[in-house]
């Protein structure tokens, strides 16, 4: 009975753990890839200013 209980709780820990880590990755991908975006931005806009 105890063993059921056990074995349904590492469960539920491991789907989360499972998913958690790999939003958390996506999640520092993301905004590297959006401050990475923002700085070209900012970089074509200075160059057309001068234009």
């Amino acid at each position: 009975m105890v063993q059921n209980g056990v074995t349904g709780i590492l469960t539920i820990v491991s789907i989360a753990v499972g998913v958690a880590i790999p939003n958390v990755l996506a999640q520092k991908y993301l905004k590297a890839r959006k401050e990475r975006r923002i700085q070209q931005y900012l970089a074509t806009r200075h160059i057309n200013d001068g234009q």
